[in-house]
Parts: C-alpha cells; structure tokens; sequence
C-alpha cells in the first residue's frame, strides 16, 4: 500500500530547505520536472527536511514520498512564494522642470512617487525594470519618496530624491 501524501511547509525563495512530515521510515523526494532537488529519510517521528538551492519565485515544486517496498504516494505540489522586495529603486536626478522620473528597480514592478504623504504618480516597470512616472514639475528643495512594490506585494526601501 502506497504511504499517505506528505505535507509540507511554504517554500519561500529565500528558504534552502523544505521541511514537512509524512509517515516514518520513508524517503521523501523533492523535484522540479525530472530533476531532483533533493531528498531526506524521515525518522520514528515522519518529519523530513530537504536541503535544495534557492529557487525562484513561482517554481513548482513536487513532493512525493517513497516507501522501503518501493511504493510511492501521491504528489503534493508547492509553489515557491516570492518573499524578496524589490532592489531600491535608482532613479534619475529631478530638476524643478522634470515631468517624467525616470529609473530602475525590480521588472513588472509598481513604482510610486510621493511627497510627504501626498500621492505624486506611479508606473509600471518594464521587462527590464525601467520606469517612466509622469509628474508635475516640483519646487527646488522639494523631498520626494520612490519606492517599488512587486507582483507579490513586497515592497523595497523608499529611495529619497530632492529636487534641484
């Protein structure tokens, strides 16, 4: 008889291990397609951690358990979770006539510009993670705050530009 169909915790792509519990005395496997990531034998207690390199965000991965007869459990299936906020963004000098800020940061991203708590516009990066905001021209002086929030809603540091 095949062993039950292992659990396991999220996947972040930050994590170089997958931790979960199936029943003791298994070997349980983790893979991308056909290749193997890694595997680990449980113990009396059923729980398994699996050493594997980072993996990128919104990966696959595949779980499976095989017993000593070699009998094998069903799949579980596990996404990698996109918990790295995008790099802060680099953007280019502002003058009081600038009309379009112009960077970049993290691609597909959403870049917001404020000053102080005052919404001053967004942008969507592109596939290179270039970014275009358009704006009202700003007095000299002026702080304004830049930062990138991702697909995954991870947001980077606020990158703080003032206006020449």
């Amino acid at each position: 008889m095949a062993p039950p169909i292992p659990t396991a915790n999220s996947i972040y792509d930050s994590h170089t291990v997958i931790t979960g519990k199936t029943v003791p005395n298994v070997t349980v496997y983790a893979r991308i397609g056909s290749k193997v990531l890694g595997s680990s034998k449980t113990g009396s207690t059923g729980k398994f951690t699996i050493k594997i390199t980072k993996q990128t965000a919104g990966a696959k991965i595949s779980i499976v358990s095989k017993d000593p007869s070699g009998n094998f459990s069903k799949t579980l299936y596990k996404s990698v979770i996109d918990k790295t906020p995008p790099r802060q963004p680099a953007v280019n000098t502002i003058t009081y006539r600038t009309t379009v800020v112009k960077g970049k940061t993290e691609k597909y991203s959403t870049v917001y510009i404020f000053k102080g708590k005052s919404y001053v516009g967004k942008s969507i990066t592109d596939s290179k993670g270039y970014f275009k905001v358009k704006i009202k021209p700003q007095k000299r002086g002026t702080t304004l705050s830049v930062y990138a929030i991702d697909k995954a809603r991870n947001k980077s540091k606020v990158t703080y530009v003032k206006v020449k």
